[in-house]
């Protein structure tokens, strides 16, 4: 089991601790999760799914949860705000249930929040990272450090564990390589780095030559860049074949 799946099935135990006073008379208890099961993303979709059926799989061993057995009701976002909507809108509507986990990105977390707040219905992510999932409502939680922290912890061991004097940022554009690379800049600077370049690429790019060549005319000592790990092996790689020998830096979470 890889740490992703670990730590899914510890969340889920959290979660199902909220749900075990239920009182449905139903002898089965529906929990929704909303997460990429295809498309970009889809890796750890299925690594959620894996922690998940695994938790289920014992809690259901056990006798369920107040003699009731649990079910997983998945529904594939695609890492895709609009779709992760009308998911949530079957689960709350259709399905009924009374817990959500998910979604895995903070972008599509942040466009269904709303929706679960205004429905009372929980939403428990073990993944979301953007800052701004703290103040999504009263309903809405998470069990993974916010952006702000591990960007600052980034920029720390860039400066005092690298000795790195300048960074450039390739960042996605969306609400997790955005908010990490905030924080990565606000304590790089703060510390006495300077940050040479920014650049951005949209989730799904699979072409990074254009932005790389513009941080490699600048030679930074740090390469920190913020996205999904998908793309992670191609920037590597095409780096290396534009010359960019600059140290790479990317936080270890599977979160986004």
């Amino acid at each position: 089991m890889n740490k992703n799946s670990k730590r899914i099935t510890l969340t889920v135990g959290l979660v199902f601790m909220l749900i075990a006073a239920c009182t449905d008379r139903s002898p089965v208890l529906r929990v929704g999760c909303i997460t990429p099961l295809t498309g970009d993303g889809a890796s750890y979709g299925t690594a959620t799914k894996r922690g998940l059926d695994l938790a289920t799989e014992k809690i259901n061993s056990m006798g369920g949860i107040n003699g009731k057995r649990l079910e997983i009701l998945y529904e594939d976002d695609r890492m895709s705000a609009i779709t992760a909507t009308n998911a949530i809108q079957k689960l709350i509507t259709v399905d009924k249930v009374p817990v959500i986990i998910g979604a895995f990105g903070s972008s599509v977390t942040l466009a269904i929040a709303p929706i679960a707040e205004k429905n009372k219905v929980v939403l428990f992510s073990a993944s979301s990272t953007a800052d701004a999932i703290k103040d999504a409502g009263d309903y809405v939680f998470r069990n993974v450090p916010p952006n702000k922290a591990q960007g600052k912890t980034a920029a720390e061991f860039c400066l005092n564990q690298l000795k790195a004097k300048s960074a450039a940022i390739l960042q996605m554009n969306n609400d997790y390589g955005v908010s990490l690379s905030d924080a990565f800049k606000a304590t790089f600077v703060g510390g006495g780095g300077k940050i040479l370049a920014i650049e951005s690429y949209n989730p799904g790019s699979s072409d990074f030559r254009a932005q790389i060549t513009k941080v490699r005319g600048q030679h930074p000592d740090i390469m920190f860049f913020p996205g999904h790990y998908e793309p992670s092996g191609l920037i590597l790689k095409q780096a290396k074949e534009l010359g960019l020998t600059s140290t790479f830096i990317k936080v270890s979470l599977s979160s986004i």
